[in-house]
């Protein structure tokens, strides 16, 4: 059986309070307005989900770009390789038969005389007769955080790690780590010009979209 709830004294004043009232129209001219602007409010809801979609995208994109592995090149360990190269001590690493692939170039003069690989670190050997060069790259973006930061420098556009007492420059180039150990600094310049420019990125292109819509949308 449903049971009949019973009506609290203070309901039945504010009922008689309420039926009192008089009846309150809105102003001329209200529902016009409103329905006017149903288009721009619901044109701003549009908006409104696509830029939810596109920072969703953007989102997704940082992440992604967030798990690539970075490298962070030790440089001691390096300049180890390089040095067992010049005095014929190869070490771990091993003579390949195939050309180490390197996106940078050196000056006119160098020739390469040993490509090796070794722990997913690949080094290309030159000789100009006068310098000994090794070029190791790394597949991933340079962790530069991991380095000396007083040593961080721009050349031409280019960010670059250089360490003039021990001929060393570390860069990226072509999505890679690239160290070169023995480049004589006259040419360092040379070098850092060859290393490809970085275009911009799709995570920067979707941050402008986001901040455009965000700014059609009113916001800051």
């Amino acid at each position: 059986m449903t049971s009949i709830r019973e009506e609290e004294p203070w309901e039945a004043d504010i009922g008689a309070m309420l039926g009192g009232l008089p009846t309150v129209d809105p102003p001329p001219g209200f529902i016009d307005a409103a329905l006017d602007h149903r288009p721009k409010y619901a044109a701003r809801c549009v908006a409104g989900l696509c830029g939810l979609s596109v920072i969703a995208i953007a989102l997704t994109l940082v992440t992604g770009a967030a798990g690539r592995t970075t490298v962070a090149p030790r440089i001691d360990e390096l300049t180890q390789r390089h040095t067992a190269v010049q005095s014929g001590v190869l070490g771990t690493a091993v003579e390949v038969d195939y050309r180490v692939d390197t996106p940078i170039e050196l000056p006119a003069g160098f020739e390469r005389t040993h490509n090796l690989a070794a722990e997913e670190i690949r080094q290309a050997f030159y000789d100009n007769g006068d310098a000994e060069v090794s070029v190791f790259v790394q597949d991933g973006p340079v962790r530069w955080d991991a380095l000396d930061r007083s040593r961080l420098a721009e050349v031409d556009g280019v960010r670059a790690w250089v360490d003039e007492p021990r001929n060393i420059v570390v860069v990226e180039a072509s999505g890679a780590t690239v160290t070169i150990i023995g480049l004589p600094v006259e040419d360092v310049g040379q070098v850092l010009e060859s290393v490809p420019r970085t275009e911009q990125t799709t995570i920067d292109r979707s941050r402008e979209l986001v901040e455009a819509i965000v700014g059609q949308l009113g916001f800051p």
